[in-house]
């Protein structure tokens, strides 16, 4: 009987530390990636700053290519998440070409930046978005159907 109460004590001792490494490492990961919409960080830092923090090459890399493929909706998630909270009082945009990157594909590459400027109660806040045509058509796809929508609600 001592034998199975240790052998349960010890399974649960390496489970509980088991649990507490994956949520510290799920916490830290959504820093990561809340610190990465908020800044508008491109999938070629994410993967070059996951692998600073140690993580595999092959994981970064598919992590990279799925921050990709999702940076559009978390974008909107996000600015939809402000816009709940905050009112926007004023918006600036700007049209770009890539000039110079470390990255040879991305230059000669169009982009729009988007400043929004948000009234927090007691201060008003800028939050800039930085995003190529593609990305923009479809935010702006989505901001088209926002607005039938709240339209339809009236």
């Amino acid at each position: 009987m001592e034998a199975v109460v240790s052998t349960q004590s010890t399974w649960k001792q390496w489970y509980q530390r088991r649990v507490h490494g994956v949520r510290r490492a799920v916490s830290g990961l959504a820093v990561v990636f809340n610190g990465g919409i908020r800044n508008n960080v491109p999938a070629l830092n994410l993967r070059d700053d996951l692998s600073e923090l140690g993580v595999d090459d092959a994981v970064s890399k598919i992590v990279a290519k799925a921050w990709q493929k999702t940076y559009v909706s978390l974008n909107r998630a996000a600015v939809n998440e402000a816009l709940k909270i905050n009112e926007v009082v004023d918006m600036e945009w700007k049209f770009g070409v890539t000039a110079s990157s470390d990255c040879l594909s991305q230059i000669g590459a169009s982009y729009l930046q988007l400043k929004l400027v948000i009234n927090k109660g007691d201060r008003l806040e800028n939050v800039v978005m930085e995003l190529s045509l593609p990305q923009f058509y479809e935010f702006l796809q989505e901001m088209e159907k926002g607005k039938l929508r709240r339209e339809a609600v009236k």
